[in-house]
């Protein structure tokens, strides 16, 4: 069906942390990397796409970091996702993920697999950064 790498949902959690602090200016990726206990160069990796992608904006120098562009709400999950996973195969068994099986196109679990797939990723594709804030308080 879906599967997304370590290093998208690090992508997310860290939009995530940015989002729920819109407030603020400017944060420090460091400060991202231990309130959200993600490796710091793994992180920084991730944010140098981030920003290469204009999904985030970056300040150079002692008083930068970075911040999420506004609106928040056009920021979609599988915008990120796609930076990092690319579009999910549906071209494959869902099930044992080979390509090779003859009986693929025919397959009943696959063709339904394949279905919540499409419909997930198109949710995903609807559904911002914002949405996941839970600002009902």
């Amino acid at each position: 069906m879906l599967n997304i790498s370590k290093t998208a949902k690090y992508a997310l959690q860290a939009l995530l942390f940015l989002a729920r602090n819109k407030d603020r200016d400017l944060i420090k990726i460091d400060e991202i990397s231990k309130k959200e206990k993600i490796p710091a160069n793994y992180l920084r990796k991730i944010f140098q796409q981030l920003i290469k992608n204009r999904v985030v904006e970056s300040v150079v120098g002692p008083k930068g970091g970075v911040r999420l562009p506004a609106p928040v709400r056009k920021i979609s999950l599988a915008r990120v996702i796609k930076i990092f996973d690319g579009e999910p195969s549906l071209s494959e068994c869902s099930l044992f993920g080979t390509k090779k099986c003859p009986k693929l196109e025919n397959c009943p679990i696959n063709k339904e697999c394949h279905s919540y797939g499409k419909n997930i990723w198109q949710k995903l594709k609807n559904f911002g950064i914002e949405d996941l804030l839970d600002e009902k308080k």
